[in-house]
This record gives structure tokens, sequence and C-alpha cells, in this order.
């Protein structure tokens, strides 16, 4: 894991201008298949989990306890592949303008990079290497080929987009309708508009992401536990998820012309855009899914039965209002500030008053539902404890810096704020981003959602276990919340790894709390706003 941050940090340091630009014609051209590659990677990982079953889990635990002792062979010859790696990768990128080199340096450097992956697994797994990959070679072919044919349909699928936008326009204009007087909708032009602000309704906008989102999610979820569902019957869910997304999507786009007109058109093509479509996403899917748990008429005899078994809480404070919410108040006072200013957010400290004071009193109320018990954290807090999070969170800041180009078009800088202000502001987003943010968020992913992808009693399932299915499904989540949503999915699953370690959520918080401190120095230090 360090060597290969090292490689990342190295290569974002010395060639921090258009990376993609300095690469030989030919990596570039490997390059540009990359977006089909990507969806791809993501319909298979998706489709992983319903090839999944203990049979795996079993063998794979089996085969880590006879893996034997480490090779030191197969670690120098790692170590020497990554070397090569590391020369290859700076050598592309240096000789740019050396055609003839070009296909030779590609060749070598994949050759070097598949000897680091071969290597490495051959060095975790040990002499059970060969029965590992027999054990996954199926299941992961399978995912392979269900995850390149549904990616196939969905780039099929999008070419119909312009089937939604007339119903879209109508619909947002109705809205738009109650509010104001002059709406003007150019249906020839895909257009909404109000007298001083409007949109065009693309392919991006139309809503067939969304409907494309929330049908694979909620389709998976009820194959995966279809045992404690009643099929058919549960399949109103998905009709249910696809009508709201769509109602959901109008609404979103009312709101956007609303925003450009009245507050702020910058604010209106730019965070509120890029952050309302992923909100809604996760709110309809899980509040969805959570709602349909409590429904007797969908649930099957078994499932009903052991939910009318669980206990119940001595007060009003439930589990789910304990890890949710926080999160839901910090998004909600988000959009709220989001709504008023631009992309520095001046109104944060606020934010951050509210969630305090939440805080407090759910804690309170938390104590005496007997859902959190005092109990000593300075073993928890000391060196050797905290080191394996706290290596977890420096993996993910060096990842982060190093998948996080500039782009100072996007940047509000906050240092224009008056002296007083800027102080406030500060002191404000240091304590959010480093300790109010890992809580909430930890809670909400690793705490709540990754134990509720496992069982509707998630406050029974142990803390830092995961399944395929939960783990993607919250490092998704995770992830899509960010502007930077690759490497947020990758943060995700570390977090999600840090409580693994030994079960314990605070070691996610430590790994996300030291994550995020370091990149709000870097943010201070270098003026890179765009990181906070």
């Amino acid at each position: 894991m360090v060597e290969y941050l090292l490689l990342f940090l190295t290569l974002a340091h010395f060639h921090d201008g258009d990376v993609i630009a300095s690469l030989p014609p030919v990596v570039r051209t490997v390059l540009s298949l990359s977006p089909a590659l990507v969806g791809v990677l993501i319909a298979s990982t998706c489709s992983a989990f319903l090839f999944w079953d203990e049979t795996i889990k079993r063998r794979l635990e089996e085969n880590i306890r006879n893996s034997g002792p480490l090779s030191l062979g197969v670690i120098a010859f790692h170590l020497v592949a990554f070397l090569a790696l590391f020369g290859l990768s700076a050598a592309m990128l240096s000789w740019a303008n050396q055609q003839s080199m070009a296909l030779i340096l590609f060749v070598a450097w994949l050759i070097s990079a598949i000897a680091c992956t071969v290597t490495l697994f051959r060095a975790a797994f040990g002499r059970a290497t060969w029965s590992t990959l027999v054990a996954l070679g199926r299941p992961l072919a399978s995912a392979l080929v269900a995850g390149s044919v549904a990616s196939g349909l969905a780039i099929l699928a999008f070419q119909f987009w312009t089937i939604l936008t007339i119903p879209t326009l109508s619909i947002s204009a109705f809205f738009l309708r109650a509010f104001f007087d002059v709406v003007i909708v150019d249906r020839a032009n895909s257009g909404l508009a109000l007298p001083d602000f409007g949109v065009i309704v693309d392919a991006s906008c139309s809503g067939i992401e969304g409907l494309a989102l929330v049908s694979l999610f909620i389709l998976l979820y009820l194959y995966k536990y279809r045992e404690n569902f009643r099929l058919p019957r549960a399949l109103i869910l998905w009709s249910i998820g696809v009508a709201i997304s769509f109602l959901g999507n109008a609404i979103r786009i009312s709101t956007l012309v609303v925003v450009g007109e009245k507050i702020d058109p910058e604010l209106a093509i730019g965070a509120f855009h890029s952050m309302a479509g992923w909100v809604f996403f996760c709110v309809i899917t899980v509040t969805l899914l959570t709602v349909a748990e409590r429904i007797p008429w969908l649930l099957s005899p078994t499932a009903r039965n052991q939910r009318t078994g669980q206990s119940k809480p001595k007060s009003g404070m439930t589990p789910e209002t304990l890890y949710l919410l926080p999160f839901v108040t910090w998004l909600g006072t988000g959009l709220a500030t989001a709504s008023l200013t631009n992309n520095s957010d001046s109104l944060y400290p606020l934010r951050v008053i509210v969630i305090a004071g939440l805080g407090a009193v759910m804690l309170r109320a938390a104590h005496a539902s007997r859902l959190v018990q005092q109990r000593p954290i300075r073993s928890a807090l000391g060196f050797a404890s905290a080191l394996p999070p706290l290596s977890i969170g420096a993996a993910v800041f060096a990842t982060w810096l190093a998948m996080s180009p500039t782009s100072n078009s996007l940047i509000a800088n906050p240092v224009s704020f008056t002296s007083g202000w800027f102080l406030l502001w500060s002191m404000g987003r240091l304590l959010g981003h480093v300790f109010i943010v890992p809580l909430i968020e930890e809670g909400a992913f690793r705490g709540y959602l990754q134990r509720r992808l496992i069982s509707p009693d998630f406050s029974a399932v142990p803390q830092g276990r995961f399944t395929p299915v939960s783990l993607l499904g919250s490092s998704v989540c995770f992830g899509l919340l960010h502007d930077g949503w690759v490497v947020g999915i990758l943060a995700g699953v570390a977090f999600s790894f840090a409580t693994y370690l030994r079960g314990r959520l605070l070691d996610a918080v430590i790994a996300h709390a030291f994550a995020n401190f370091m990149i709000a120095i870097w943010a201070f230090g270098y003026g890179r706003w765009d990181l906070l």
C-alpha cells in the first residue's frame, strides 16, 4: 500500500500539469476507452455479489489460514517489479516525445504492473494461491460477463433518453407555474426557463441515469435478500422507486431553475446541479428499502416473525435515529447553506453549531436509552492501538491528493472574506472537517448502512462485519456524496477495512479524521480550497 501511494504522490508532484497530454499516443488511445471500461468494472462489481456465497467465503478464509509464512523471495521479486513499474511510469511521462519508445515502454509497463499484481497476490495467499484463484475464478468470470452485458444494455438504453425529456419538462413546468406567472417551455430545444434564467434538459438531466441506478440497486437488493420478501409482491418497490426517482428529478430541475433565477446562476449550474442528484438517489433508495422492511405486507412470514421478535429500545431513541439523524441533519443544513452561498460555503460555521447542539441532545438521549455506554477509550487512542487506523487515514489522504487535480475555475477563495469571518470560517471548517464529519459519516455509512445491508436488525450485526454487497453499497453511497466519487468509493472501502481489523467503528472514525486532518492542513497550507 505504501509503495503505491509513493508512486502516486511522486508522479503527481513532478507532473502536476496535464498528465494525460504528456503520455505517449498509444497510452492515450488505451485511456480513451476508459469510460466504457469503468462502466464494465462498476457493473461487474455490482454483479459480483450475486455469485458470492458462504462456500466461497469459507474457502477463502481457509486459504488465508493455510497460506503459510511470507516468502522473502516473493517479497524481493515484488519490490523489483515495483521499482520497474515506478521507473517506467516516470519514463512514460518524461519521454512523451520519444514516439519510437512509446510502444516498448507501454508493453514493459504492463508487464511490470502484472508482475506486481501477481507477486502481491502470491505474498498474500502463499501456497494457497492456486486454490484461491480456482475459488475466485468462476464467480469473477461470471460477474465480468454479467457486468459486460449490463453495461452494454445500459449504453443502448441511454440512447433513448429523449423519451423522458418532454414528460420531465412538463412536470417541472407544472411545479414552477405554482409559484411563478411566467414559465417558458421550449419543447423543440428541451428548454425550461424563468424570465432571467433557464436550463436545457439534455441526457445528463433527463433522469435516465437516476432511473437506471434506482432500478439496479432495488432489483439487486430484492434478489439478494429474496428470502426476506414476498415476491412478486415486493416488486412494487421497484415501481415506486422508479416513480419517485422520475418525480424527484423533475423537482430537482425546477428547483435548479429557481436557484438560478432568485439566488445565483453559478450556484445553480455548479454545486447544486452536481450534488442534488446523488443526494436524491441515496435518499430514495435507502429510505424506500428501510421503510419496506417495516411493512409486513411486503415481508415473508419468516422475516415478519424475526422482526416481531426483535427487542425494542426502552425510550424513544432508536439505533436508526442515533446513526442517521446527525447525517441527515448535516446534509439538510448543507443544502440550505449551499443554496445561500457559492462554492466556499461561507455559512459553514452555522452548520457546525446546529450539528453540535443536536449531538449534545442526542448523546444525552442515547445514554438514557442505553444505546451508548461510557467506556474507557484510552487504550483505543494509544499510539500502538491507533497506528493501523492512522496508517489507513494517511493512505486515504495520499490517494485523495493524487487523484484530485487542481481546477481553479471551480475554487471559491475564502480568503476574500473579511478577516474576522475568515477566522471564524476557518475554525468552523477545521472543527467540522476533522471531528464532526468523520463521526456522522462513519456512523451513517459504516455504523448503519454497512450492517443494514446485511440484516434488517442491523444492531445485531457485529461492527466490522461486511459482505460484498454491504461493502459495495456503503462505499458507493459514500463515494457518490463527494465530488471525486471514484476516490470517495476507494476511501469508503478503506474505512470499511478499518472497522474490519478489530471490529470497532472507532477505528474508522480515527482513520477518517486523520485523513481529513491531513487534507485540511494541505488545503490551508497550499490554498487548495477545492479539497475541503
